[in-house]
């Protein structure tokens, strides 16, 4: 009995560590409404010259240049956002009773990492746009934009394998309702 003792305070200490994750996502919420703060600024930004926009001022390429950073900043706060929730839900509401939306009752860890890449690549795909239409990127930082967009890739590819042939060997031959997949998540 003496050795069972520390074995369920040990237990019941790893249970109870997922608290630790709380701080954190206070953290990343208040990211979050700091980031929120800066779009708005941004978008204030394109309202003030949406004039010399429209009418000829300021060439298409800026305010090209203007809508990408937005599609960037966009995408960043929804990656926080999906952190945030995905996150709560794996490790912290999943031994909870509450409602909230079904998608999150289903969530596991792979399929949140499959969406997490997704999220990524589409954060590197606009950086590459930005690139493009941007005059005066240099070819070196050009390269690495693409690099890094090429590792996203490959990462969410190996992501989605692994995904896969979990899915397959736990005798689910496709993906279903119970299970997340970028293909059922709620969009970003």
């Amino acid at each position: 009995m003496l050795r069972i003792f520390p074995k369920k305070i040990l237990d019941s200490c790893m249970y109870e560590a997922r608290w630790i994750l709380y701080p954190i996502n206070v953290g990343l919420l208040i990211a979050s409404v700091i980031y929120l703060c800066r779009f708005l600024v941004e978008t204030g930004r394109l309202i003030y010259h949406a004039g010399d926009f429209i009418f000829g001022s300021n060439s298409d390429a800026s305010l090209q240049l203007a809508i990408v950073r937005l599609i960037e900043q966009s995408m960043t706060e929804s990656l926080l956002i999906l952190i945030l929730m995905g996150g709560h839900q794996i490790y912290i509401r999943r031994f909870e009773k509450q409602s909230g939306p079904q998608w999150l009752e289903h969530i596991d860890t792979i399929g949140l990492k499959v969406k997490v890449s997704l999220a990524f690549v589409g954060y590197s795909s606009a950086k590459l746009m930005e690139d493009l239409i941007t005059d005066g990127v240099t070819h070196d930082q050009w390269i690495k934009d693409l690099v890094t967009h090429l590792v996203f890739l490959v990462t969410l590819l190996i992501i989605a394998i692994v995904w896969r042939v979990m899915k397959f060997f736990s005798g689910m031959t496709k993906p279903d309702s119970t299970c997340v997949s970028a293909d059922n998540l709620p969009p970003t």
